[in-house]
Formats: structure tokens, sequence, C-alpha cells
């Protein structure tokens, strides 16, 4: 049990919607009553929700979001914190849930899907195959699986560029890809079936789900997440990272000092010296 009074949720449903209007009537008006805050985006493809809030505002929310009306299969990752990651609650229609600008549907076949206790019983018995981050290179900075491979991305849109250059990944070669929570996964992996991969599959629910049922084992460092918290350990506990001053991108344990009254990652710190 957790002394932590703040829940917080995330989790995507890719799926055909049509009255975007009315749904986002509908959330924003529920949401408010709530209190919560975060961010809901709406698309034709889907919805993709990230909330946080009072622990019996947010089981609210997540009971009144999965009945029939709405969302019934949509499932959450959930952690705890001690403040509201959050300044307000943003609600809003988007093109894209992920953005690819990239004519890809997302992957929904769930035979490319692996559990994350399938992906630590290959780790452990050593299975010749290939682990992709598809997250950009200030998410991976602060942590990935032992011996993932990794791409110079600053936004996914840039993933499908570098996947048909493909330099130093194996397009022969079973190949695993994740990120944090999936659902950048969905719109990678018909990209890299494309490009010529012969055999992908994406780990179910992200690095956030391997990290709740496996901790550490296969993983170094922290997992970014796109809120205050900046980034969780292998428990899915808030680190209270900081932000360099300059670039906003999250400083390394190495970068970080508690007793500055400045931070600066060393690359910003060196242009300013």
């Amino acid at each position: 049990m957790t002394n932590q009074q703040i829940a917080n949720i995330s989790g995507y449903q890719f799926t055909s919607l049509n009255d975007l209007n009315a749904l986002l009537t509908t959330l924003e008006s529920y949401c408010q009553n709530l209190s919560v805050k975060g961010t809901i985006y709406l698309s034709y493809e889907g919805i993709k929700i990230n909330l946080a809030g009072p622990i019996a505002a947010i089981d609210a929310f997540v009971d009144f979001i999965n009945n029939d009306e709405f969302f019934p299969q949509l499932s959450f990752h959930q952690s705890f914190s001690d403040t509201i990651p959050f300044k307000k609650l943003i609600i809003k229609q988007k093109p894209e849930l992920i953005t690819t600008r990239a004519d890809f549907k997302a992957d929904l076949c769930k035979k490319s899907h692996i559990q994350p206790r399938v992906l630590q019983d290959w780790l452990d018995a050593g299975k010749d195959i290939q682990l992709l981050d598809t997250r950009n290179d200030y998410e991976y900075r602060l942590g990935t699986f032992v011996n993932a491979k990794t791409l110079p991305m600053k936004c996914f849109t840039e993933f499908n560029d570098f996947i048909d250059n493909a330099k130093g990944l194996d397009r022969n070669k079973p190949t695993v890809i994740f990120c944090t929570g999936g659902i950048r996964c969905e719109k990678a992996l018909p990209m890299m079936q494309a490009s010529g991969f012969k055999e992908v599959y994406q780990l179910e629910g992200g690095i956030l789900s391997y990290l709740r049922q496996f901790g550490a084992k296969h993983y170094q460092g922290e997992c970014f997440v796109f809120d205050n918290r900046i980034s969780l350990d292998a428990q899915c506990q808030q680190t209270h990272k900081r932000w360099c001053q300059t670039c906003q991108q999250p400083l390394t344990v190495d970068e970080s000092d508690v007793n500055m009254q400045k931070t600066f990652c060393y690359s910003c710190e060196n242009q300013l010296n």
C-alpha cells in the first residue's frame, strides 16, 4: 500500500472514432468535475490519455471511460506520486495520436505483440534477437534495455527515415521493438515491415509494463515520462530528476548536482563557459 495520494494513468486505444466534437465535450465536462489534470488527445484513429489526480477521482474516470458506451477495452498504466505532475487539463483533437507524417496505420495484430514475460524469458535464455528502442535520444539517455540499439532521433517523425537507412540494424534478425507504453510501436512496426524487416515484435505495454513486472532485470537506468516527474525508476517511482535550464532536456545522474543553484546539461554548460 502506498502513502502517495495522487494516481497517474496513461493509456491508448486505436479505434475508429466519428463524432469527435461530442466526445471531446463529454470528456471535458466529466474531467473538469473531477478536477483531474493532464492530456487527452482524440483522433479519428483513437484516443490517448495521460491524467493525474486524487486516487478516487482517477478511479472514477477509469470506470467512466471503460463504460461500454466509450472504451471498454482501454487499459491503463498506473503509478503514484505526491503531487499532480501536470499544470492543467488539455483535451483536444489531433490528426494522429502519434505524429508520424507518414501513411502508416497502427498495427493492431496481436500476433506481433509479446508479453513482458516472454521478452524476459528470451533475454534470460540469450535468444538471438535484436532489441530496438523506438524513443527519442533524450529519453533513452536516461535508461534502456541492456544491449538495445537506439536511433539518434529528436522526434518520432524521423523514425521512418532512420529505419529506411537501417544503419547498424539487421533486417533478417528477429527484432523486438519497445517504447514507453506501447503506442509508438503500433506505428513503428508497420514502418519496419514495409522497410523489409522480416520478423518484428513489439513489447506489449512497453517499458512501463516490463518494469512493473520485472524491475531492473535486463534494464539499465530510468524511464522517461512526458510529465513533470521527468522519469521513473525500476519500481515506477518518481526519481526527482531536473531539466536543463537551457535546452529543457532531462539531466542525467552525472549532470545533476543538488548543490548547484542553476542546472545545465554538459553540452549547454560547455557553450556557456
